[in-house]
């Protein structure tokens, strides 16, 4: 873990440095390629965070770490993390988040949004809408995260939550990554005693709803897993 994260902590502190002026003004070019280094970056930690964490999960029987805290910053932090991407996709953000107070692993939440809203992100045609909504229904928590990309063929809905799975690339998208982020939501959904679903007809693209209770039901690691299409 640490001979993964430390280099690269130091290639995006490097890369702000620069961003910031550290060593003198950038001009618009350099910026556009110093942005672009920063937005790998993002996404390699991404990555990096993803295999860790679900090859930890899978060989533990640690459960979770609950804490309590507010769910909008969270949120706030997990789009600030897809800002650049956003901007450069000229993407608009449909954003409702109710100002609660959840009980949850705080950072496997933070996983949880971040894969799902990265998803959305990177299926969307430039120009598009990210939805995401969390609003609260009685004493659960009902997330939803759609996109208007081309959606998830139904005969391969059963496979998108097995790890390491990537699909068909839909036609004119270039799409690369683990195959992991999915696993890893389910996994941690399931973790908090929730579900996932996979919902048709209200969005045009991907949607994707998390329904959880807002104080989490640790659920060991060896318990099944809940997923089904709407």
């Amino acid at each position: 873990s640490h001979e993964l994260k430390t280099p690269l902590a130091n290639i995006r502190e490097g890369t702000e440095l620069l961003m910031d002026g550290a060593v003198g003004p950038l001009d618009a070019a350099q910026r556009e390629v110093m942005a672009i280094l920063r937005d790998n970056g993002l996404q390699l930690q991404r990555m990096i965070e993803n295999l860790l964490s679900f090859s930890a999960w899978q060989t533990s029987s640690v459960g979770l770490e609950p804490s309590e805290f507010r769910l909008r910053p969270l949120v706030k932090q997990v789009l600030e993390t897809q800002q650049l991407t956003v901007l450069a996709q000229r993407m608009r953000l449909d954003v409702q988040v109710d100002d609660v107070t959840l009980v949850a692993d705080r950072a496997k939440m933070r996983l949880i949004l971040e894969n799902l809203v990265s998803n959305a992100v990177k299926y969307s045609p430039k120009g598009g809408t990210l939805h995401l909504r969390a609003l609260i229904s009685g004493t659960h928590l009902i997330i939803d995260v759609a996109d208007n990309g081309p959606g998830i063929p139904k005969d391969e809905r059963e496979n998108v939550f097995r790890a390491f799975y990537t699909g068909r690339a839909a036609v004119g998208i270039s799409v690369k990554g683990t195959g992991i982020g999915l696993s890893v939501v389910l996994e941690f959904v399931t973790a908090h005693g929730g579900t996932v679903q996979i919902v048709d007809g209200e969005f045009p693209g991907a949607h994707f709803r998390i329904r959880m209770p807002r104080v989490a039901r640790n659920q060991p690691p060896e318990q099944g897993k809940q997923a089904h299409a709407a």
